[in-house]
């Protein structure tokens, strides 16, 4: 892994925290950074597979639109019932031409 210098203006308060984490935990600060931004990426990328995973369950008809809107949120579910709308009109329309 090669590590990369960044520069970057953060609130002087949340330096000062920090600063009291990495003395408590024996660290330095750049350590306690890299540390927390690796854990929010982290938890990012689980979420986005969360997400996928429950828009692919909502496509397959397996949870419905009140669950997905609960979930992810109001717009996305109508966004997400348009596509599937779309997406079952066009295998429809192919089946239909295919014949």
């Amino acid at each position: 892994m090669t590590l990369v210098q960044v520069s970057m203006r953060i609130d002087s308060t949340l330096l000062e925290k920090l600063d009291e984490i990495a003395e408590h935990d024996y660290k330095r600060r750049s350590d306690v950074i890299r540390d927390a931004l690796s854990e929010y990426v982290k938890h990012q990328v689980e979420m986005d597979n969360i997400r996928k995973m429950l828009v692919t369950q909502f496509l397959e008809g397996k949870i419905t639109f009140d669950e997905i809107a609960h979930i992810l949120g109001l717009e996305t579910a109508r966004d997400l019932e348009m596509a599937r709308s779309k997406l079952k009109e066009s295998i429809e329309s192919a089946k239909r031409d295919s014949k």
